[in-house]
């Protein structure tokens, strides 16, 4: 099955196998007082699919602000993409439709001030119904990828917006400083990922491959874990690499990627510090990863190659850092109160293993 395929049925599979999550985030976004939730996790855990699949299906006023839909990097990218937002917010809320042609403009030179007077209208428009009290259920205001937002700080300009913009989110829309609840959404359980694997997955396939896989998960899970999307992608490819995880495309492009980290003095990525690690120290790592029971603690990693290293493994992406526990299904037998590092999938992590005998 294709990724595009796959995609399209996700919220249709969330809502059958993320019973937990999707119980424990509906229960969190329904008080009335507002909050600030983190909702964080290695890439391709679903995410964001899960976050819709809980405000688009409760009682809840959804406001999405997707920086992968628009560009936050300027002030006039930032302008187009919150009117277009905030007005599409308005257009579907009865209560504020007659307001949304407040936010109309023909100004094609964007400055920070009318980014200002922007946010200012939308307050406005807000403030005539007093409070969150006008709705049944109070509105989720959601930035998907809000780490795009530091782009906007690269000049002093942008600097200084973003320092107004978040004024205005916590002052005028939260009302109030807030707590912010961290949750790192993993992948599936072991038990969910197996149903899915054999009511889900296998039943796509045609006679031999199903033949050949149905009641092997255990064999399956270790090259994959639980990820559903690497679920997939690996029965798709079984024939054709024959079940031999060495030439499964994920793993590939995980153990490819772990080859650069050997020469950090030539890896360099936009947007990020030259690397902080050299050769042994990113060895030492990925062997504890490879020796591990799926998790290492962050403070013996430290202890072991010293914290920036660490930082910087974790800003490239070669490891994952789980602050919480929260949902982590995935893992078993999590350490409570206590800060992990994992890889950042399963086929990564595997690849790791071939660093224990270097």
């Amino acid at each position: 099955m294709s990724a595009t395929r796959f995609l399209r049925r996700l919220p249709t599979l969330v809502q059958l196998y993320r019973h937990q999550e999707i119980t424990k985030f509906k229960e969190a976004f329904s008080y009335k007082i507002p909050r600030i939730h983190a909702i964080l996790g290695p890439p391709n855990t679903g995410k964001t699919t899960l976050i819709h699949n809980v405000v688009n299906n409760g009682d809840f006023y959804p406001l999405i602000i997707d920086c992968h839909n628009g560009s936050f990097d300027t002030p006039a990218n930032l302008y187009c993409s919150l009117i277009t937002q905030f007005r599409q917010f308005f257009k579907k809320n009865p209560k504020l439709n007659k307001d949304h042609n407040l936010l109309n403009s023909n100004n094609f030179e964007i400055t920070a001030k009318d980014v200002i007077e922007l946010l200012q209208k939308i307050n406005k428009t807000l403030l005539e119904y007093s409070s969150w009290d006008t709705f049944e259920s109070p509105p989720i205001l959601i930035f998907n990828e809000a780490h795009l937002f530091k782009k906007l700080a690269q000049s002093k300009e942008g600097e200084t917006l973003l320092t107004s913009f978040l004024n205005w989110l916590i002052t005028k829309i939260l009302h109030t400083p807030s707590y912010v609840t961290p949750y790192i959404v993993g992948d599936l359980s072991k038990s969910e990922a197996e149903l899915y694997f054999e009511n889900e997955v296998l039943r796509k396939h045609e006679t031999e491959v199903r033949c050949e896989l149905e009641g092997q998960f255990d064999h399956v899970y270790r090259i994959t874990g639980t990820r559903m999307l690497t679920i997939d992608h690996y029965v798709d490819e079984y024939k054709v690499h024959k079940g031999k995880f060495e030439n499964f495309s994920e793993y590939k492009q995980e153990f490819d990627w772990l080859m650069n980290g050997l020469y950090p003095e030539e890896l360099r990525l936009l947007g990020k510090p030259d690397p902080l690690w050299n050769k042994n120290k990113f060895i030492d790592a990925m062997r504890a990863v490879g020796r591990s029971p799926g998790y290492i603690l962050e403070n013996d990693l430290i202890k072991s190659i010293g914290y920036e290293a660490v930082s910087s493994l974790i800003e490239y992406n070669f490891l994952f850092r789980r602050s919480t526990n929260n949902f982590a299904y995935d893992i078993i037998n999590p350490p409570e109160d206590k800060v992990i590092l994992t890889a950042m999938s399963k086929p990564s992590e595997y690849a790791m293993r071939f660093f224990r005998n270097l």
